[in-house]
């Protein structure tokens, strides 16, 4: 199986402050066709600590792609030293460079599962000096970074981070070279090809190689000295700026009495996503119970820079939970560039208070034009205790049907009736107050004619809120009696 030694995904809670030193000179490369099959040369990267280690590599050739348009290096290991480093090589090491007679000719970005004789791909530097051009579109910020010594060694590890603070998550990789205030890494994109983006960039200490016969990977913890920020994400490389501060909005937890504070990267285009990932950590550590079996109140505030803060709350099960908010934020935030503060409140729903639809009938056998009939439902609480709750259900005066049918459903099952993405407080405010609740029933039916509220299948709703999280749903009908 092809792979790319794609950046390590980092997890980490601590961080340790070092600093590290490079060469400023101007870069020397070496051409393509300069690589002849059987060259010597040598990679850089960094297995244990924060030091690169070199090991020698040999020239297998230049090949038309094969994981890109572009040509490709071949190398392979040429030492005893390489073969025991190669075999470990694996996610993380993307962008560590390569060199030959001192010059250097690219980045190690790609390998292949289970191989035998450890062969890596090795993008050329000409084309990643190509994703450097193109990057000088994207433009200083004033926001700097305090960073001591804004360097980097080439073959030192970089964590781009999405999320930092009590949580850490991002993706790591190696530097293959700095020019100027420039950042060279990785040999491949990171997440957006062809973007311009303002990420923040850390550097990072190796704590070891987890090293696996498929696929290995280092094991990496991002320090808290923040050198710059990613600029440019390539289609062969991405490019960092050394010194940049990149914008991050504050997002905080509260899981019952635990609380984590972070902060986010403010890129509306994965901001849904980071912030469900994280949640599914933070529950998946924190559930007293077994995250299947569990229910949850979920409270959201998120504060825009326009001074509006949008505050919602909703029971689901943890199953549930990913869908919901990545819903929620994808939608919130269609067609708006920022974010100013997002906190998330989780607190576990004692058992007593989820029920499950098990048993719904009608009252009489039959009903009239104009009548209202009792409709029971019965729920089963999770505590083993059997409910029954009655309503009154309405038939339509010009009701001509023999059969009168009606749905029963759970609110988080049906979708908001607003066609568009919310994009001003007042679409907010319409899609927030057409979404239904899980602890809310819904009873679907056919409404009095110009009244009903899905006009196209002509039925109206009764929402009912009920002191429980509610699962299942049922259908039931009955006869109506017509006068003569």
């Amino acid at each position: 199986m092809l792979c790319f030694l794609m950046p390590a995904r980092c997890y980490a809670v601590f961080g340790f402050f070092l600093l590290m030193s490079m060469s400023t000179q101007a870069l020397e490369t070496i051409a393509p066709e300069a690589l002849k099959p059987g060259m010597k040369g040598y990679a850089l990267s960094v297995f244990q600590g924060m030091v690169p280690e070199r090991f020698e590599v040999e020239v297998v050739d230049v090949v038309p792609g094969p994981w890109t348009a572009k040509r490709t290096l071949l190398v392979k290991a040429a030492s005893e030293n390489a073969v025991r480093k190669i075999k470990a090589y694996g996610a993380g090491f993307s962008g560590s460079p390569v060199f030959f007679e001192g010059r250097i000719a690219g980045a190690v970005a790609y390998g292949e599962q289970f191989q035998q004789e450890h062969i890596l791909g090795v993008t050329l530097i000409g084309d990643m000096l190509a994703e450097l051009a193109l990057s000088e579109r994207a433009g200083d910020v004033s926001a700097r970074v305090a960073c001591g010594t804004c360097e980097l060694l080439p073959g030192a590890m970089i964590t781009i981070p999405v999320v930092r603070g009590d949580i850490w998550m991002g993706s790591s990789g190696t530097v293959t070279a700095t020019v100027g205030d420039k950042v060279l890494a990785f040999g491949h994109p990171n997440q957006f090809v062809g973007e311009h983006v303002v990420l923040p960039m850390h550097r990072a200490e190796v704590n070891g190689v987890m090293a696996k016969l498929d696929f290995s990977h280092k094991i990496v913890t991002p320090t808290a000295d923040e050198i710059g920020a990613l600029i440019w994400d390539g289609e062969v490389a991405v490019v960092g700026r050394l010194g940049q501060k990149a914008p991050m909005l504050p997002y905080r937890i509260r899981y019952a009495e635990k609380t984590f504070n972070m902060e986010v990267v403010q890129h509306i285009e994965i901001l849904p996503g980071v912030v469900n990932a994280v949640l599914g950590k933070v529950v998946d550590s924190m559930a007293h119970i077994d995250p299947e079996g569990l229910d949850l109140l979920v409270k959201y505030h998120i504060d825009w820079p326009d001074g509006e803060r949008f505050d919602w709350q909703q029971r689901c099960s943890v199953k549930q939970l990913a869908g919901q908010t990545k819903t929620l934020l994808t939608t919130l935030f269609s067609g708006h560039d920022a974010v100013q503060r997002i906190d998330i409140e989780l607190d576990e729903i004692p058992k007593g208070q989820v029920a499950k639809i098990v048993h719904v009938r009608f009252g009489p056998e039959a009903g009239k034009q104009a009548q209202s009939v009792p409709l029971y439902v019965d729920f089963l609480l999770r505590s083993g205790e059997r409910v029954q709750r009655v309503f009154s259900v309405p038939i339509p005066s010009a009701y001509g049907a023999a059969i009168f049918p009606l749905q029963l459903m759970v609110g988080d099952a049906l979708r908001p009736n607003v066609s568009t993405s919310p994009r001003t407080p007042q679409q907010r405010a319409a899609w927030l107050s057409s979404i239904l609740r899980s602890d809310e029933l819904v009873l679907l039916y056919p409404g009095e004619r110009g009244q009903a509220f899905y006009a196209e299948a002509g039925l109206t709703r009764q929402v009912i809120r009920l002191p429980w999280r509610l699962s299942g749903t049922a259908n039931v009908e009955i006869k109506v009696m017509h006068e003569k």
